[in-house]
């Protein structure tokens, strides 16, 4: 693996190599690729970047970079479609220098890096382009089961019944919270919904609607800006081209600028607010939480077995090795100072006789009384 560090400069367009022979990293040169502009920065730069270094076209290898102030464990990413450009450019107002690094392995140099990690997982897993529309839903994260698994914490080292008892003492005070919620809630769909929508509905407002005067109501939707953002939606079909709408059930900007150009122009169609899937609606929610947990009586009143079982302890043995004579001692007692006000405490010193002057007992336990030596 070679390392090189990337100098971002936003005012020059142009990038040279200085190379440094007398560093090393992993038995690979180091080499620094200086003034590069993240304008013109892409994967193909890159490729470019490596010929000139006088890697061959046919090498096959990886692309990586290191997020700064991050180690090579949690920090390296991979680098191959513009989406990594894009997360490698975020670092550029933090850090003018970034780590790149390239090894040697199983992508060519005039394609793009794709991580092995996805393709052992099929798309529609982890790909929205990919999702099916049955569950009107694109979380492609899994920050909810963190989250559930974050709050049984509590229980997960107890036994069963006591694990189980937590987890329905934590879902009643839930479904309490959730419901003072929904009864503070106005309007036809759930808070959170309602404020997806109003974004929505301010970014629909940017757009120019263009009807091809069919009666399906099929309109063409592009942006006041240079990205171009163009699509078409059905509102009798309920799509757009998106796929936003299908994907979650809630009209995307496109739809919202239709409904409110078809609305205008003599159309009998409801507000944005009605076309949003009925998942989404506070009655649903309201039916979803009718249902509470009621609690059960503690183990004093719990009723007899007919068939008690008396647990026998485990069978004892005897250990392997000579057992210990001396106590273990605490830590506490372990951490006790040697000094006990202004005396020296005799933990750890050899008595002396006073009669035979001899270590290892004291006058009361000597066998030769009355002689010394």
């Amino acid at each position: 693996m070679s390392l090189y560090k990337l100098v971002f400069n936003e005012d020059s367009s142009w990038w040279y190599v200085l190379w440094s022979p007398g560093r090393q990293y992993l038995d690979g040169k180091v080499t620094f690729v200086d003034l590069v502009d993240p304008d013109e920065l892409s994967v193909h730069e890159f490729d470019a970047i490596m010929k000139y270094l006088g890697y061959h076209g046919t090498y096959m290898m990886f692309y990586h970079f290191l997020i700064p102030n991050s180690d090579l464990d949690f920090g390296l990413k991979a680098f191959g479609c513009d989406q990594d450009v894009l997360n490698l450019l975020q670092y550029v107002s933090q850090c003018k220098i970034v780590n790149f690094y390239v090894e040697h392995g199983s992508t060519k140099l005039n394609t793009y890096f794709v991580s092995p990690e996805p393709k052992k997982i099929p798309p529609q897993h982890w790909s929205r382009s990919h999702f099916t529309e049955r569950a009107k839903c694109d979380v492609l994260l899994n920050n909810m089961c963190e989250v559930f698994n974050k709050q049984l914490l509590g229980g997960r080292d107890k036994p069963i019944i006591i694990a189980l008892e937590y987890i329905r003492e934590y879902l009643m005070r839930r479904l309490v919270l959730v419901q003072k919620v929904i009864d503070k809630s106005q309007g036809p769909l759930t808070p959170t919904i309602t404020s997806m929508l109003d974004k929505i509905k301010k970014e629909a407002s940017q757009l120019v609607v263009t009807w091809n005067g069919s009666t399906e109501y099929m309109f063409m939707l592009t942006v006041n800006g240079a990205w171009g953002d163009q699509c078409g939606v059905n509102l009798a079909e309920k799509f757009c081209t998106c796929r936003r709408w299908e994907l979650t059930g809630i009209p995307c900007k496109h739809a919202v600028a239709a409904i409110w150009f078809s609305a205008a122009n003599g159309g009998t169609v409801a507000l944005p607010e009605n076309w949003v899937h009925l998942h989404y609606h506070l009655q649903t929610w309201k039916m979803m939480y009718q249902f509470k947990i009621n609690p059960t009586n503690g183990r004093l009143l719990w009723p007899k077995s007919d068939y008690p079982i008396k647990i026998m302890p485990p069978k004892h043995h005897k250990q392997i090795g000579r057992p210990k004579k001396s106590r273990r001692k605490t830590a506490e007692e372990l951490s006790q100072p040697l000094v006990k006000g202004s005396k020296l405490l005799k933990i750890g010193k050899a008595m002396t006789c006073r009669i035979c002057h001899k270590q290892g007992h004291n006058a009361r336990t000597c066998k030769g009384k009355g002689t010394t030596s």
